[in-house]
């Protein structure tokens, strides 16, 4: 919940996604006790859990992702339809993250144009539990503590975070290593359950400094914060401090209500579907929608989650289990994984589109002309135009005031300018609309 809501309003819970923080640390939790068990009872078997994840994890995926490659091939121009092909198939691989990580950041303005970036998450995830059970195995053979294993483990990733964050804060926000702690987090709790006190009032205590730690953290952060680093303290601990307290009433009457139960069901499946609506939605628009629209979007989001879960995921998840059942999922993936490609071999298929809107989209963007971090600033590192973005020796002199849209139309203005004289003062600033107000005086072109 705190995922969609600051996707679909980010100005009212700029924080909201620490909310993936937050599911990691429950999935690390839930995962592990139940191999911890099986493997304590002696019949933990490898191919099983990976069955169960399949079952778990590719249905749903494999509907999304099916449906997001269709609205894609009657929605997006090639260069674009080409762009959802490789996220597809590293959606497909589990490797979303490992893609999104070469592309951009996640709060980068084109990453908001990808119908599959929520996908880095589970990409995450499907990764730490290649390697997580095999651990857990090794332990049990030598004896070792689990918990010690899972802290140490999160100890050293937590550090990881921490280093890299300033250097290589994409890196840090998509790899594996720099999030497996919140995982291991869960893992300890997981655990060190019997070690936990249950009373009522510890209990209470517990959850509501959890409760206090998530919506602080919610609050707070944004999009311009450093995270996770330090910060991801607040979701991690408030999430494993929630999780410790079932007796709490936050937990016994809030969260077991059954309006959330039902949320709870059907929240991978909504997870899935709500981004990419909202990012074609968009698309479908042109352009930015509306708080009504958005709320649409959410309400469509929760009926296509309810109907996946009810007749994809519960058929295969809680069915009888088979070898067909795993082959055809299996099957799925990789056909997905197979279109993907083929939609990049094929540069988006341009033969989809009438020759006059072919035409157009085959024109270059020519990004790397707009002047990034010169005439065309993040606002969130640079503030100061450089001297060069106001041409001063030919008139009549064009302004070429707004975001990035504004500033793809400079390598016309250049051309234009071959058979044309004037003179260009380009003042851009990425995801910032130009707004008349008390500042515009001080800008370089007020002097001409």
């Amino acid at each position: 919940m705190l995922v969609l809501n600051f996707h679909a309003f980010p100005d009212a819970m700029p924080g909201g996604f620490i909310g993936v923080d937050v599911f990691f640390v429950i999935s690390g939790f839930l995962i592990t006790g139940i191999i911890a068990r099986e493997l304590e009872l002696g019949r933990f078997s490898l191919v099983e859990f990976y069955n169960r994840r399949i079952r778990r994890i590719f249905p749903a995926l494999i509907v999304v992702l099916c449906a997001t490659s269709m609205l894609g091939w009657f929605w997006m121009l090639p260069s674009a339809f080409a762009q959802l092909g490789r996220d597809s198939f590293a959606s497909a691989a589990f490797l979303a993250n490992i893609a999104l990580l070469l592309q951009s950041g996640y709060f980068d303005v084109e990453s908001a144009k990808k119908p599959l970036l929520h996908l880095w998450s589970l990409g995450i995830e499907e990764q730490f539990y290649l390697f997580w059970p095999l651990l857990l195995m090794l332990a049990a053979r030598l004896r070792m503590s689990i918990i010690a294993m899972a802290a140490m483990l999160g100890i050293g990733s937590f550090l990881l975070n921490v280093a890299l964050i300033g250097p290589n804060p994409i890196a840090t926000f998509y790899l594996p290593f720099t999030r497996a702690f919140e995982l291991l987090a869960g893992a300890v709790l997981a655990c060190g359950w019997i070690n936990v006190s249950h009373s009522s009032i510890a209990s209470n205590r517990r959850a509501w400094i959890g409760v206090a730690l998530i919506a602080a953290a919610a609050a707070i952060l944004d999009s311009h914060s450093a995270f996770p680093g330090w910060w991801a303290v607040l979701p991690v601990a408030g999430s494993a401090l929630l999780l410790s307290a079932p007796a709490a009433w936050v937990n016994r009457v809030v969260l077991a209500s059954p309006p959330l139960v039902w949320i709870g069901l059907i929240s991978y499946p909504l997870y899935l579907w709500h981004w990419p609506l909202l990012v074609f939605g968009g698309i479908i628009k042109f352009g930015p929608l509306t708080l009504p629209e958005r709320e649409l979007i959410l309400l469509a989001s929760a009926l296509l989650a309810w109907a996946t879960y009810r007749f994809v995921e519960t058929p295969f998840r809680f069915g009888v289990p088979s070898r067909r059942k795993i082959f055809s999922l299996g099957a799925g993936m990789a056909m997905i994984a197979v279109a993907g490609i083929a939609v990049i071999w094929g540069r988006g298929f341009d033969f989809r589109l009438p020759p006059e809107i072919r035409a157009m989209a085959s024109v270059p963007t020519e990004s790397f002309k707009w002047r990034f971090h010169e005439c065309l600033l993040d606002l969130s590192r640079e503030m100061t135009f450089a001297d060069t973005c106001v041409e001063r020796d030919r008139r009549p002199l064009v302004l070429l005031w707004g975001d990035s849209t504004a500033a793809a139309l400079l390598p016309g203005l250049r051309k234009a300018q071959e058979q044309r004289g004037f003179s260009i003062a380009q003042l851009t600033s990425s995801s910032c609309i130009p707004a008349l107000n008390a500042d515009i005086v001080s800008i370089p072109i007020a002097a001409q």
